[in-house]
């Protein structure tokens, strides 16, 4: 509901003034100009701190701030009672506050790191998964016209929860390309 949505959103909000308070431990935050993650329960390696791919790894749970009451609560409770996943089976969770113009790039999310379904909740405004884009990146930046046509794209309306699984989590790459959301997200 728009009232579900907007407490969400609040809360999303107190993570960003905790960070910006230097209230969360240092595994917690990881941000770039455009997009700002926050690790809760575990963290982990990827992108440039990795020296390549399948070397991601967890963070030790000492650097990572417990899953906010409020995740457990409001959306991992709700998973569990329609029975998406077992009860206690999600033990991370992971906040990425998108500024427009921020992004994703395509990728698989590794085994290793995440058991199977991801779960994508999305707030603020709707946004857009893109599945089997090949990013290709023009002084530095993002090119819609050298990338690759998404071979499909998954509509996330606000308050909305994507699941992937299968195909979708293993067999071909996602990521979310600067277009892909016109606010917030």
């Amino acid at each position: 509901s728009e009232e579900e949505c907007r407490s969400i959103e609040r809360d999303i909000d107190s993570i960003r003034v905790l960070a910006d308070a230097g209230k969360l431990k240092s595994g917690t935050v990881d941000r770039t100009p455009l997009r700002s993650k926050y690790f809760f329960g575990y963290g982990y390696t990827y992108g440039a701190q990795v020296a390549g791919k399948g070397q991601e790894q967890l963070l030790p749970p000492e650097f990572v701030d417990p899953i906010p009451e409020w995740v457990h609560t409001k959306l991992i409770s709700r998973l569990e009672d329609d029975r998406v996943v077992p009860r206690g089976w999600i033990n991370s969770a992971v906040v990425n506050d998108y500024l427009p113009g921020g992004m994703i790039v395509s990728h698989v999310d590794p085994k290793q790191l995440f058991a199977r379904p991801i779960c994508i909740c999305t707030f603020f405004a709707e946004g857009r998964l893109v599945f089997g884009v090949r990013f290709v990146f023009a002084d530095r930046k993002f090119s819609r016209e050298k990338s690759t046509a998404p071979e499909y794209i998954a509509t996330m309306p606000r308050g909305s929860c994507t699941l992937m699984d299968g195909f979708s989590a293993d067999g071909i790459t996602h990521g979310i390309r600067p277009s892909d959301f016109d606010s917030r997200r």
